[in-house]
């Protein structure tokens, strides 16, 4: 059965982060009346079923939540904060603008922040763009529909401008933008900008403008050209995201001239041709992120963008079709004394090649991800100099040799990640020598051989351990007791013996030791060793006896395989407590008696697999309730019966139905032409008679997967199922 838990990648997401704006108010001036009033009629225009504006009581406004007030203007409020993050809730605007309005009272009001909250599904109000006192406006996520106001244009006093996170708004003309002089943050992101092709024209008429976000707007290479422009405002710009835009070509060349720049994020565009090294050489970059591009190769190779990078903390080239090998291993890291990167992540690129040395010169590097890729050779000695790493991913590359000891001393690492490569040798107890904060362990699938003393107390608590695959001799690893792990897949590891009453300890919620030697029965009380099991894979060994009902207390396992060993007796009626469970597998076992309508119980069940045992009888018409099964496989069985009807009424999502080698009777009922998504049928080996359905030539999702036995076919009645000798291997898709 498919293993529904896996640890995947961790995805480090590199934020833009705004730029501080402080609105520093120190008050003991009373609230003006006037503006006390305004307040309430605004308060008057929402529905609060939160308590929103539960401190809005009292005469003295300046003390009310989200309400500031200063000396300087006599008690006017200056400030209103009403963002739904702030009152932990989300008010619904129920008035006309004309409720809105009402902020046009507040003569000295500055700062406004609204985000977050329904503000009415309708367009910005013009009324906005007269309110000329304001430096900072934030109605992001606000819920804004149609075109963003012209008269924005008027608050020639702002500095900060936020009209995020709202997909309805549009962008038609951005020239109202430029009168906004004083302008340094703008975040206009999953906006949807229209053909403005103003756009590097009008941004060059905002010489403060320091941070730009335009992330997802649609936005083409040309409404941000790199060449012929005039964009002197590149100089100043500190942060800049065009992520999630559909950008063609290369990285503008005008981009060198962002000499103040520390964030750069052109992630998920459409940008190819080759990165340039000249990124390396913007001496106050920070932050960038180039992934989710058509990049195919690395100007110099990466070495000449990291050489003279020495602030650089973060790089993410992650999900671009990179050919050949791109690091660079004939160079030297040599620019800079130190380096800040923290940060570097290639995941998924097609890179190749060798890991190289320098590697071990990023002393400040965190976090490094190279998982996916076809790196070769050993992995190199000199990561062990990286003291400050916490997570390393080199899984799923072609990395072979031993695990370098070195990799023991890196004392502050809570992730080691190597698994699916072709990595032998031995580890011992000197790999993990100083290891005290691991916490995953992954070096499933290589060819690695576990070899520590049987008294070994390891270091460190792991909470997650995969080592599919690697060898531990026969007996369960004893040190693994020791653990507070949460999952644990130790499969295929030619382990023997029983399952360890002291499992209960390791508080599971994931255990697979399937593809291992293990005897005698399942533990009768399996619901006290693990409570909180979700998954337990225990196919492919030797185990006996019953299915213990104690399975059935356990209330959040959701899947469930123990296929392949040698149990026997009945299928525990009690299953149907399990209600999280999505996915069984019992084949390939001694199991008797009939399926319990009990399953019917098991709403949410997409796998069910119970073939190759001697169960008998008819399929249980409660199993129709199990309307989301994907998965069908009731094979090699002694059921008998008509195939019911029921199964093309209930199994709208079926892909598989595998029925053979029982012995079915009857027709095969039309009804299961209406499995629009089946894709493999079997009806094999059974006494069926009469003729193949017509319809079965219009299933759409078996048209490309379609094939059948030698059967003669008769006059517009589909395949003459008798006509084939015995019965036997009729039709097959």
């Amino acid at each position: 059965m498919r293993k529904f838990s896996d640890h995947g990648f961790v995805l480090l997401v590199l934020l833009l982060a705004a730029i501080p704006f402080c609105f520093c108010i120190n008050s003991t001036a009373s609230c003006v009346e006037r503006d006390r009033e305004a307040l309430i009629k605004f308060q008057q225009s929402f529905q609060d079923t939160t308590n929103g504006f539960s401190s809005w009581k009292g005469k003295d406004c300046c003390k009310w939540k989200g309400v500031s007030c200063d000396d300087q203007s006599a008690g006017h409020v200056v400030q209103l904060d009403l963002r739904a993050k702030r009152l932990r809730t989300q008010v619904h605007f129920q008035a006309t603008e004309v409720s809105l309005s009402c902020l046009l009272e507040l003569k000295y009001l500055k700062y406004l922040d609204l985000s977050g909250n329904n503000l009415g599904d309708g367009p910005i109000p013009k009324f906005f763009g007269s309110m000329k006192q304001l430096t900072y406006l934030n109605l992001s996520s606000a819920q804004f529909s149609g075109t963003v106001p012209h008269h924005l244009g008027n608050l020639t006093s702002l500095q900060i401008l936020d009209l995020s996170n709202q997909p309805l708004l549009i962008v038609d003309d951005l020239r109202w933008l430029s009168h906004l002089s004083s302008l340094h943050h703008l975040d206009m992101s999953d906006l949807y900008f229209e053909e403005t092709l103003n756009l590097m024209q009008v941004l060059s008429m905002l010489p403060s403008l320091l941070w730009l976000r335009l992330s997802n707007c649609g936005l083409y290479e040309t409404q941000f050209p790199g060449g012929g422009t005039n964009a002197t405002f590149l100089h100043n710009l500190q942060s800049l995201d065009l992520a999630n835009n559909r950008l063609l070509g290369p990285i503008p060349d005008a981009f060198r001239n962002m000499t103040s720049l520390r964030r750069l994020d052109l992630s998920f565009n459409i940008l190819q041709s080759s990165i340039p090294a000249w990124l390396g050489n913007l001496e106050n970059l920070v932050h960038l992120n180039l992934s989710h591009n058509v990049f195919n190769s690395i100007e110099g190779g990466l070495l000449s963008i990291l050489r003279n990078a020495c602030h650089l903390k973060s790089l993410d080239l992650s999900l671009n079709p990179f050919q050949g090998e791109i690091l660079g291993t004939s160079g030297t890291l040599s620019g800079c004394t130190e380096y800040d990167l923290d940060t570097l992540r290639l995941v998924n690129s097609g890179a190749s090649g060798r890991l190289p040395d320098w590697l071990g010169k990023l002393r400040n590097l965190k976090y490094l991800d190279f998982q996916m890729n076809s790196f070769s050779g050993p992995i190199p000695f000199s990561l062990g100099n990286l003291s400050t790493l916490r997570e390393l991913y080199l899984s799923h590359n072609q990395l072979n040799g031993t695990v370098p000891e070195s990799l023991g001393q890196l004392s502050n690492l809570t992730v080691l990640d190597l698994s699916s490569n072709n990595i032998d040798g031995i580890v011992s107890e000197v790999h993990f020598a100083n290891l005290s904060k691991l916490e995953i362990l992954n070096f499933a699938l290589n060819h690695l051989t576990i070899k520590v003393k049987s008294n070994w107390e390891p270091p460190f608590q792991l909470k997650h351990v995969r080592m599919e695959s690697c060898k531990f001799g026969t007996q369960f690893p004893q040190w693994l007791l020791t653990q507070k792990t949460i999952t644990l897949d130790l499969s295929n590891a030619s382990i023997s013996g029983t399952i360890p009453k002291l499992l209960h300890g390791l508080h599971l919620t994931y255990l697979d030791l399937s593809y291992n030697e293990i005897t005698g029965s399942l533990p009768q009380k399996f619901s006290d060793m693990m409570p909180r099991l979700d998954s337990l894979f225990l196919g492919s060994n030797h185990m006996k006896g019953s299915v213990p009902t104690s399975l059935c207390n356990i209330e959040t396992l959701g899947a469930l395989d123990l296929s392949k060993n040698r149990l026997s007796g009945e299928i525990p009626g009690c299953l149907k407590n399990l209600q999280n469970l999505y996915a069984v597998d019992l084949s390939s076992n001694n199991l008797s008696a009939v399926i319990p309508s009990s399953v019917g119980f098991l709403r949410h069940l997409v796998w069910l697999n119970l073939n190759n045992n001697s169960l008998h009888g008819e399929l249980p018409s409660a199993l129709r309730n199990c309307s989301y099964l994907k998965h069908l496989d009731l094979s090699k069985n002694r059921l008998s019966g008509h195939i019911p009807a029921w199964i093309g009424d209930s199994f709208e999502f079926l892909i598989i139905l595998r029925l053979q080698r029982n012995t079915f009777n009857g027709s095969i009922p039309s009804q299961l032409c209406q499995l629009s998504l089946l894709q493999v049928l079997d009806l094999a080996h059974n006494d069926l008679t009469g003729i193949i359905p017509h319809c079965f030539d219009y299933l759409n999702g078996m048209q490309l997967r379609q094939y059948s036995t030698n059967q003669p076919e008769s006059d517009q009645q589909g395949y003459d199922i008798d006509a084939e000798p015995n019965n036997k291997n009729i039709w097959r898709v």
